[in-house]
This record gives structure tokens, C-alpha cells and sequence, in this order.
């Protein structure tokens, strides 16, 4: 009896490509180093400095590798437990390596809460009418199903919907917010007004992320390695807002955000 040939998933099959027009294009791999993020943080514009002076997470190419490895680690600890499918996985792994494309357009990044209907629209209609040229070596069936999970994993607010690959990756992006702070906190460069960056993101995500750890175990899980880096950064920040209330940098956080980072250290021990 001959044996039955192993079929790949073709999902997977089209997560190699992605990554492979990623390093192969050179267009592409142009348009998302170039890529402008956070750069209200910095000091200047990112075409007068050097890189190592920059965190991976503001530039559009690292920012996605990054966003990637957190996805793939996150969805890992799910395979393990049968809380996805491989193909829910490539597909979220897809997603993380897509999902700021539309920021190619000239209007750049835009901050999260600062971002308009307007501006999400104009962001799908930039990556619907530019993806042939950013993915040229992809067949036409695989660019509808690139546009397909780019829409329903990344703008699905704007269909009415929220299915479960949205959620998962609203909560990917999260996660990845909190590390990108950490990294910051971490690192305090010269060139980068670190204080108010951890005061926006700490302000910012704080009943998201005690959200997160109370839906999705896999993050609680991804967060606990990464607890005594988080304690420290809550530890610093308390310290500021006490004996300096009136930095500048430190304008948005308050007593009762610290109390829910304290509750998620808990949670996450």
C-alpha cells in the first residue's frame, strides 16, 4: 500500500513566503526599515541617527520581526495546550509580520489613540493598492488571502467583527507595548525621552494588559519570565510620581494605575 504523501499546510506555505519577500525585496525591506515609529519620543528624526540608537520596535522591519517572535511564542504555549490550530497560528504569524503595512504610506505611524477611522481607511486602501508591488513574487490567490486576514485580523473593527484571530492578535500587540516600555525602561538612551514614554505606556495599558492576564493564560505565562524587569519599572515609576509630581515627563500616571500594576504582578508570580 503506497503511503500517503505529506501534505504541507498551505498557510504555512504562505507564512515562508512572507518572510521570504521580507529579507528578498529590496523594496520592501527599504519601506519597513525607513518606517517611522514613536518618533514623538526621540529627540531626531530617525534619518539623522544611527540605528544602534534606536529600539528595534521603532523601526517598521525590526518592529515586525519582533511583533513575529511574540506571536510565535505566545501561540507555541496555545499549540501545547489545543487552544489553536496550526493554521490559526500561521495565519496570527502572518498577521504580526503584516500588520503595520498600511503605515508604509507617507502619513507614517500613527499613535494607537490617536488613530481615526479616517486614517485606518486610508491605511487599507495604501497596503490594497501596493501589496502586488510589496509582495511581486506571490500568486494572485495568495495576495486575496493575505488582504483577507490582514482585514479580518487587523481592521475587523471596521467590519462589525471580532473574531477569535483578532482578539488574540489585539492582545499580541498589547504585549508587545509592554515589552517595547520594558526594553526602554532597560536601556534609558541619551537620544530617547524614555520617562515619557514609560509614563504614556504604563498610563496607557495598564487595564488592558490585567485584562489580558486574566483571559489569556499564554500571556500570563509570556509576562511571568519577564516579572522582575516589570517590578522594577513599577518600582521606579511609584518612586517618581511621589517625590517628583511634577516632572514633565511624568504627567499621566497616576497612584491608581500603579495599584493595577501591583495587581498584575501579583497575578503573574
Amino acid at each position: 500500500m503506497e503511503k500517503e504523501k505529506f501534505q504541507p499546510n498551505p498557510i504555512q506555505n504562505l507564512l515562508m513566503k512572507v518572510m521570504s519577500e521580507m529579507r528578498n525585496n529590496p523594496g520592501l525591506f527599504q519601506e519597513m526599515k525607513q518606517a517611522k515609529r514613536s518618533e514623538k519620543f526621540y529627540s531626531e528624526p530617525l534619518e539623522q541617527k544611527d540605528e544602534t540608537k534606536r529600539s528595534k520596535d521603532t523601526v517598521g522591519l525590526t518592529h515586525a520581526i519582533n511583533t513575529h517572535n511574540i506571536t510565535k511564542e505566545l501561540t507555541d504555549i496555545d499549540l501545547k495546550n489545543n487552544k489553536l490550530d496550526e493554521t490559526q497560528s500561521f495565519r496570527l504569524r502572518i498577521t504580526a509580520l503584516i500588520h503595520d503595512m498600511g503605515e508604509l504610506s507617507p502619513k507614517g505611524d500613527i499613535d494607537y489613540n490617536e488613530k481615526s477611522s479616517t486614517d485606518t481607511k486610508e491605511e487599507i486602501e495604501y497596503f490594497e493598492k501596493n501589496i502586488q508591488n510589496l509582495f511581486p513574487n506571490l500568486l494572485k490567490t495568495e495576495i486575496e488571502n493575505i488582504l483577507e486576514i490582514y482585514k479580518e485580523n487587523i481592521h475587523y473593527k471596521d467590519k462589525g467583527e471580532n473574531t477569535q484571530e483578532a482578539k488574540y492578535f489585539n492582545m499580541v500587540e498589547f504585549v508587545g507595548a509592554l515589552m517595547h516600555a520594558l526594553e526602554e525602561f532597560d536601556e534609558k538612551r541619551d537620544n530617547m525621552k524614555w520617562r515619557r514614554f514609560c509614563d504614556d505606556y504604563l498610563y496607557n495599558i495598564a487595564e488592558k494588559i490585567e485584562n489580558i492576564i486574566n483571559n489569556y493564560p499564554a500571556a500570563k505565562q509570556y509576562l511571568s519570565n519577564h516579572k522582575n524587569k516589570l517590578q522594577k519599572m513599577i518600582n521606579w515609576a511609584e518612586k517618581e510620581i511621589k517625590e517628583n509630581p511634577k516632572h514633565k515627563e511624568m504627567e499621566k500616571l497616576t497612584d491608581e494605575k500603579i495599584i493595577t500594576w501591583k495587581n498584575i504582578l501579583k497575578k503573574i508570580s
